[in-house]
């Protein structure tokens, strides 16, 4: 009598799961008169699920298929303008003494300057040249982590001349 209260909660167990398993289907049964009826053992059945397990407890409880969320936009800050002490962002002179610390992709950040110069390691500024001739060792030489970036050109700002004279003179 124990292996029939057994096998019950078996099929009872399986009723529950099997259609969450096969993605929401109400009801899973073969009709009475079908020709090709469909025999799997119980423990092929239980095999199955328990593989299925990991993926069923991911769904949510109704046993639904969950709805993904739309992919909203990412926003990605790529550039910071790092203007000279004291400067008014809106002041329209105030553009030929800002830094731009630029994203140029794998977390590497390029300094430049008004003119498009790029700054150095070594402090130097050189023009970039369009990205098919940039070499690696130029590259490694005029890159900086993002952090490294934001202090040079927190740094060299206030040294930014236009016509001979800085902000601050200006």
């Amino acid at each position: 009598m124990a292996d029939a209260d057994n096998d019950q909660v078996r099929i009872n167990r399986l009723r529950e799961r099997l259609p969450q398993a096969l993605g929401g289907v109400p009801s899973v049964h073969a009709a009475p008169r079908e020709k090709h009826r469909v025999s799997i053992r119980m423990e092929h059945l239980e095999a199955l699920l328990d593989l299925l397990e990991p993926y069923l407890a991911a769904e949510p409880a109704s046993g639904g298929v969950e709805e993904a969320e739309p992919p909203a936009p990412r926003v990605v800050p790529t550039e910071l303008t790092v203007y000279p002490t004291g400067a008014d962002p809106q002041d329209v002179e105030v553009r030929h003494f800002t830094l731009t610390v630029v994203a140029r992709g794998a977390g590497r950040y390029a300094v430049i300057d008004r003119a498009g110069q790029a700054l150095a390691t070594d402090g130097t500024w050189s023009y970039e040249s369009i990205p098919s001739e940039r070499r690696a060792e130029w590259l490694d030489a005029h890159r900086f982590t993002r952090d490294e970036a934001v202090a040079h050109a927190i740094e060299l700002v206030d040294q930014q001349t236009t016509m001979g004279r800085t902000w601050a003179q200006w």
